[in-house]
């Protein structure tokens, strides 16, 4: 990955009173309530959401409630935070991260960011969330996207026929894309296998390794 590379999470929605929905998927891999307490640190351009056990300093107790979480009035001011625009967020090694804006390669190592957890179905599919689509332009039920293959690393560009009419395009069902078994053997992944997915300048990647493993990678 190029160092001026960006990195983005999954987009959730803002709505009134600067609440987001928390992706239960998410949650559940670093034990985050759907309905109850948890620990968050407040830093200029993130919010990090932890366990209510966490043993992390400087932390400030907040609430879940249903899996929605409200952005502090003064740090989505800071951050022009807008109801309507999306958020974008992350599993990180301890817990969640919520930003505004994308991460630096800096940031994400620093912060230790791993991405959005998908999985690989029957059929060698994987699922690539509809917002994720959406951020660049590609439609996720009959869109075109161009793939290209790395150890343990997909990279989905978005189709443009009209720069590149001969290049091999692969077409998106309801949100989901096909991976090849060849690239599947050679990463030594399998139905079943977890997945991380987060965004680039370039287009949504999928990675067995975390995001920020990944930097330096020479396919993005």
């Amino acid at each position: 990955m190029e160092h001026s590379d960006t990195i983005i999470g999954l987009p959730v929605l803002i709505s009134a009173r600067y609440r987001i929905v928390l992706d239960q998927g998410l949650c559940r891999k670093r034990g985050i309530p759907e309905n109850g307490p948890v620990l968050t640190k407040i830093e200029k351009e993130s919010i990090f959401i932890y366990p209510d056990v966490s043993e992390i300093p400087e932390t400030e107790r907040k609430y879940v409630t249903i899996g929605r979480f409200n952005l502090p009035a003064l740090w989505a001011k800071q951050n022009r935070a807008r109801i309507g625009r999306y958020a974008f967020l992350t599993v990180t090694e301890s817990g969640l991260q919520v930003r505004m804006l994308p991460s630096t390669p800096r940031q994400c190592l620093q912060n230790r960011v791993y991405g959005v957890p998908i999985r690989i179905y029957a059929g060698n599919f994987i699922y690539i969330p509809k917002a994720f689509w959406f951020h660049y332009g590609i439609q996720p039920d009959g869109g075109n996207v161009v793939r290209e293959e790395a150890d343990e690393l997909l990279l989905f560009r978005k189709f443009r026929p009209e720069l590149f009419p001969d290049i091999l395009s692969r077409q998106i069902h309801m949100g989901k894309i096909h991976v090849r078994a060849k690239w599947m053997r050679k990463s030594n992944l399998a139905v079943g296998d977890a997945l991380w997915l987060y965004g680039t300048s370039e287009g949504p990647v999928a990675s067995a390794r975390p995001a920020y493993e990944n930097l330096g990678d020479p396919l993005t």
